[in-house]
């Protein structure tokens, strides 16, 4: 019977693949530091095809909010699923074919999970060189560090912890939103990516619905 070896793709290979790397952030991490961190996340993981999510994005919404990332693509995101210990086979007498075809899903989804896994770690290593591990230590798990935490939660606890909104930016964020825009002059692009940073700034505030 043939055997499937289908090696998946290392945290170490996805990181140096990046397109993008976050630069140094100096001393206590603060708002205005975090969307630029989020950018390269967003770039490197969209970076990474997937057919999940609606096979666009790549795998973007490992890491955007997932409001956010409705407005990109009606397919919401499901994560790779957990596949069995053991390979599940036919009921019935299976036939040689249908052995290898369940050992080639089983190995199949198997890579698929270890991928996403080690994706997830490459995008924590970006967090990890950008901000100073004084400010990664109150996420830290006992024994553990980090491990166990996926992305999406590591950058959501840093806006929790350093990305309190002032009320002067409350107000910026307001401004930019009345902003007049002169179609007869300024490019479509310039109205949406206006309200694209209205948007995230409002889930970054948990001001939206």
């Amino acid at each position: 019977m043939q055997t499937y070896t289908i090696k998946p793709t290392s945290a170490e290979e996805y990181f140096t693949a990046f397109p993008a790397q976050a630069s140094k952030i100096h001393g206590e991490t603060t708002y205005n530091d975090l969307p630029q961190l989020r950018a390269v996340l967003y770039h490197n993981a969209a970076s990474v095809h997937s057919s999940l999510g609606g096979g666009a994005h790549g795998h973007l919404s490992m890491i955007m909010h997932p409001t956010t990332y409705a407005t990109l693509s009606p397919t919401a995101w499901q994560d790779p699923p957990v596949p069995p210990a053991q390979v599940q086979m036919p009921n019935n007498a299976p036939t040689q074919i249908q052995i290898a075809a369940a050992h080639h899903g089983h190995t199949l989804a198997v890579k698929a999970r270890q991928e996403f896994l080690n994706l997830d770690r490459a995008l924590t290593r970006v967090i990890i060189e950008a901000v100073e591990p004084l400010y990664l230590k109150p996420f830290h798990q006992p024994h553990i560090g980090l491990m166990g935490q996926t992305v999406r939660d590591i950058m959501t606890k840093l806006i929790d912890a350093y990305g309190h909104i002032l009320p002067q930016e409350l107000q910026r964020n307001q401004d930019q939103l009345s902003k007049p825009y002169d179609a007869t002059t300024e490019p479509f692009q310039v109205l949406i990516d206006r309200f694209e940073e209205a948007r995230t700034f409002a889930a970054d505030g948990d001001l939206l619905p």
